[in-house]
């Protein structure tokens, strides 16, 4: 069966699920504001670490004018002992079954992960990191990111299929989208 995908004019797929702090996350109560909206491995993958850390650095340039929501292949238990716990800007999820990745078409690919493993020194900086540990924590391990940027309107505008292990949206992407007047108007 062909994975499906959304492209970008596409509805987002509305979503009602619990985040690891308690509260419940429903993407049709961000209607009105813009979103970005990025699925990661599971949580003790350490180049989604080194990502979501950076994400978290960066939050503060646009987080007026865009909401960020993250998605775990990780049951809510794990992404709060390895990652929440940090008190990031912003959401997390965990999707342990899978079901948002389904929605949005977020792939896997064995090729995809060694491709990802080659890229040493991200590999590197990654296992480096502040308390850093890896544990077993669910989730696929050729599961391979994807990144979402939802209009106010609740459509897609970008919709990113990563390649390999690391293949995020770049931040000058994120920026440029956050910049743009109708998003400043709409958050």
């Amino acid at each position: 069966m062909a994975r499906k995908i959304v492209r970008p004019g596409d509805p987002a797929p509305d979503f009602d699920v619990q985040a690891v702090d308690g509260t419940r996350v429903r993407l049709s109560d961000y209607r009105g504001a813009p979103v970005l909206l990025s699925f990661y491995r599971y949580v003790t993958c350490p180049v989604c670490n080194l990502r979501i850390q950076q994400l978290a650095q960066q939050h503060e340039r646009f987080s007026q004018r865009l909401n960020v929501l993250a998605v775990f292949e990780s049951p809510n238990e794990f992404i709060h002992e390895y990652v929440a716990r940090r008190g990031l800007p912003f959401p997390l999820i965990g999707d342990p079954d899978g079901r948002l990745y389904a929605r949005y078409g977020v792939k896997r690919s064995w090729l995809g992960m060694l491709l990802g493993m080659l890229r040493l020194p991200t590999v590197l900086e990654a296992t480096r990191a502040r308390d850093y540990t890896f544990q077993w924590s669910g989730g696929h391990m050729n599961r391979v990111p994807a990144d979402f940027l939802i209009g106010a309107d609740g459509t897609i505008e970008v919709a990113h299929y990563g390649s390999e292990l690391y293949d995020h949206l770049p931040f000058r992407d994120i920026d440029a989208f956050a910049a743009r007047p109708e998003t400043a108007a709409g958050a």
